[in-house]
């Protein structure tokens, strides 16, 4: 087999990555975390699939690991050659928590798929998973060790079956499964100790079977007794029930005639309800609830706003402390005839102070002439001419004293007339009184103010009222009555209620009386009246049942039916044990020829116990020759891989029949040659070892194809020339039609790859 390329849509790290090999030898070398690994679990992938579980506690299993780290997502291709033809294998691992796996396998010259349902892996090389990775896939995990079991298992299947996949431990162990059916070694138990058993269970049956038979005879003459009886009663049953169903017939025939008189009172009612209607109803108007309440709400508004009227009036009347008497009213005349009050106030003042004031200048003037006088008569002694001088000024200071006397006098008088008009309120107390009246007319503007708004209010009022009035007036009229009074209005409204509850009362008679006849008429459309009649007409020779005798008759029907019933439980239980008597009433005959014919049976199975056991024991001792002669063919084919690989220092490799490696030392090169565990080498050493021994089992199990053979830092503890040793069988291998990928971080590998032979170098980034 030689894989041309693979095609990596999404695995771990890579996505949409592809390259091409050679066939031969390949180097794929790049840095720690370039891809190494994963590109070479990519093509066990394609062959096997993704393991889901880890190889190690703590370990990631393949399927977690490798899934896409965008998608989490496996899948890809792989195109490779195989006996001349070119293949393209297709896998998908589609993303979920359960891993859903398909693969193709197509044939690419033709185009089409092919080997559906096959399994790459096994289809091609003829191993399976565990194997490959045992022998062709060196991990870099797995440190180039192998696993014993399976490997030394599937070398046993394939050298003594030709199939690596059929176990010759499977093929015993199903060899004593089939045994174990047979017959088991320590207890009881197999298909012949269960045939030995059924042979017992069929001598017992047989031995009851005529004690069965003789149970069933006296079943069926209980049986005939019974139904005997049954028939008897039952004729009896059929008379009186054709009795009872005559006098059924009459009570139906009577629920016609009480039908009828329920037509008739559903019919009165209606007569009655549409009279008592004509007599409520007005121009085909019926007053309702709704009309009576509009009726009695208008009415009420009426009420309160003539309560509110009332109000009014009551409110209106002037208060007494806001009335004038005629005192006052003349009073408030002659104020007014002096312009107000104040100008009567100011008007005595003024004629006071004028008084004073003129009182006062007669008294200067007396006094003034009296000294002039006394001047005068002073200057009588003198000149004549001062004396007569001082006299005239005497004689006009008593004349101006006289004149103001007399002006103060009449300023007297006046202000006395003043007060006579007043009398007998003095002019001081005018202003209180005044004042007074003042109050009172201030409390009259208010009232009348107040009383031009009741009035204005009032009018509303009215306004208002007639409105409600109109409506009560437009309602009854559409009743034909005529509005009287508000309480006219109540009157009609309640005579009109009682005549509604009366009209009310007639309609619910009308429908329960209607109601009574469709609910009683709902119960006859299954009855025809005259079948009733002719049926009653044909059976009248039965005669009817004596009157105050039905229910009497009736319980004696039911109780007769209830035996007859128990009768036929009682004939239906006897048939049941009967029925579970016959199937259990076998055929002794026929018994014991079952019991022939088991007993021919469990020979042969004995027959076949002995062949399972010779069989057993011939392939256990055929696998023990097997696998003594295969150590020492992969020992011989080991050890001269391991000699090429170490130029001659280590040529005796033992393996053991569980895959575990020995080796053998002459220390002394004297050819005494010591045995010792492969623990004692190096790592290095211990490396080669290990991938001899896989190289050998590559070459003795893959017969169908010879496998890609994988290294993923196989070789990183060896030294140079070891290296070289190793590249150099590599290269061989090589030649002989295996194909070699080597997965290094070691830029040396290449180099010393070179010295030997041909590779090709790949570089990942």
């Amino acid at each position: 087999m030689y894989i041309e390329s693979v095609a990596i849509e999404s695995f771990g790290s890579y996505k949409n990555y592809a390259l091409s090999f050679e066939r031969g030898v390949n180097i794929i070398e790049g840095p720690n975390e370039s891809g190494k690994t994963t590109l070479g679990a990519f093509i066990k992938f394609i062959f096997y699939g993704l393991a889901k579980k880890a190889p190690s506690q703590g370990a990631l299993s393949e399927v977690k690991r490798y899934r896409s780290w965008e998608n989490d997502l496996a899948s890809g291709s792989l195109v490779f050659e195989y006996n001349g033809k070119k293949y393209r294998i297709e896998r998908i691992l589609k993303p979920g928590t359960r891993a859903q796996e398909s693969v193709k396998i197509v044939d690419i010259e033709a185009g089409v798929e092919c080997f559906k349902g096959e399994h790459p892996g096994r289809l091609f090389f003829g191993v399976d998973e565990d194997a490959f990775a045992q022998t062709a896939y060196v991990g870099q995990a797995d440190g180039g060790k192998v696993n014993g079991k399976p490997i030394s298992a599937a070398i046993e299947n394939m050298l003594f079956s030709g199939d690596e996949t059929v176990s010759t431990a499977s093929a015993q162990k199903k060899l004593e499964d089939a045994r174990v059916l047979l017959k088991y070694k320590v207890r009881r138990g197999g298909k012949i100790s269960e045939l030995q058993d059924k042979i017992e269970l069929l001598k017992s049956r047989r031995d009851s079977a005529e004690t069965v038979k003789n149970l069933l005879s006296r079943k069926e003459n209980e049986k005939k007794e019974l139904l005997s009886h049954y028939e008897k009663e039952k004729e009896e049953l059929d008379s009186v029930r054709k009795r009872l169903e005559r006098a059924d017939l009459r009570e139906k025939l009577n629920s016609f005639e009480y039908f009828d008189t329920l037509v008739r009172n559903a019919e009165e009612k209606k007569k009655e309800y549409d009279a008592r209607l004509d007599e409520i109803s007005f121009d085909g108007f019926v007053p309702d609830e709704k009309y009576l309440r509009d009726i009695e709400s208008y009415a009420s508004e009426t009420e309160r706003i003539n309560a509110k009227i009332s109000q009014l009036e009551i409110n209106g009347e002037l208060p007494e402390d806001a009335k004038l008497t005629d005192e006052e009213n003349a009073l408030l005349e002659k104020i007014g005839s002096d312009g107000s009050v104040n100008a009567l106030e100011e008007k005595a003042k003024n004629i006071s102070a004028s008084e004073g004031k003129f009182a006062s200048l007669a008294k200067v003037f007396l006094i003034g002439g009296s000294a002039l006088a006394m001047i005068a008569a002073a200057l009588l002694m003198f000149d004549l001419l001062p004396v007569v001088i001082t006299a005239i000024l005497s004689a006009g200071a008593f004349s101006a004293s006289a004149v103001a006397l007399s002006k103060a006098h009449a300023m007297r008088k006046e202000y006395q007339t003043l007060a006579d008009k007043y009398s007998p309120i003095s002019l001081e107390d005018i202003r209180e009184i005044f004042d007074k009246i003042e109050k009172k007319r201030y409390l009259k503007d208010m009232y009348e103010q107040k009383s031009s708004a009741l009035n204005e209010k009032r009018s509303e009022l009215l306004n208002e009222r007639e409105e409600y009035i109109g409506k009560i007036k437009v309602l009854l009229s559409k009743w034909g009555k005529e509005y009287l009074s508000t309480q006219s209005a109540y009157e009609i409204a309640r005579s009109a209620r009682e005549e509604l509850t009366k009209l009310k009362n007639c309609e619910m008679q009308k429908e329960n009386a209607e109601k009574q006849m469709s609910d009683y008429a709902a119960k006859l459309p299954t009855l025809d009246r005259l079948a009733l009649e002719k049926a009653l007409e044909e059976s009248s020779l039965l005669g009817d049942i004596e009157e105050g005798r039905y229910e009497s008759v009736k319980r004696d029907y039911e109780n007769r039916v209830y035996e007859n019933r128990s009768v036929e439980e009682d004939i239906k239980t006897l048939d049941i044990e009967m029925a579970k008597l016959s199937a259990s009433a076998e055929d002794t005959d026929m018994i014991s020829d079952e019991i022939a014919e088991l007993t021919a049976q469990m020979t042969e199975l004995e027959i076949c116990h002995d062949g399972y056991m010779l069989a057993i024991q011939s392939i256990a001792n055929a696998s023990d020759r097997l696998r003594s002669d295969v150590a020492p063919h992969l020992a011989k084919r080991a050890s001269e891989m391991m000699n090429k690989e170490t130029r001659g220092k280590y040529s005796n490799i033992g393996v053991s029949e569980s895959m575990s490696l020995e080796y053998g030392h002459d220390a002394q090169g004297i050819g005494n040659i010591v045995t010792r565990e492969i623990e004692y080498l190096s790592e290095g050493t211990k490396d080669l070892a290990y991938v001899s021994l896989r190289l050998a089992l590559v070459e003795m199990l893959y017969t169908k194809a010879k496998p890609p053979i994988l290294f993923d830092e196989s070789f990183a503890r060896l030294d140079d020339k070891r290296l070289e040793n190793t590249f150099s069988l590599l290269g061989e291998i090589a030649l002989s039609g295996y194909q070699v990928f080597v997965f290094t971080s070691q830029k040396r590998d290449s180099v010393i790859m070179e010295r030997v032979g041909e590779a090709k170098h790949i570089l990942l980034e």
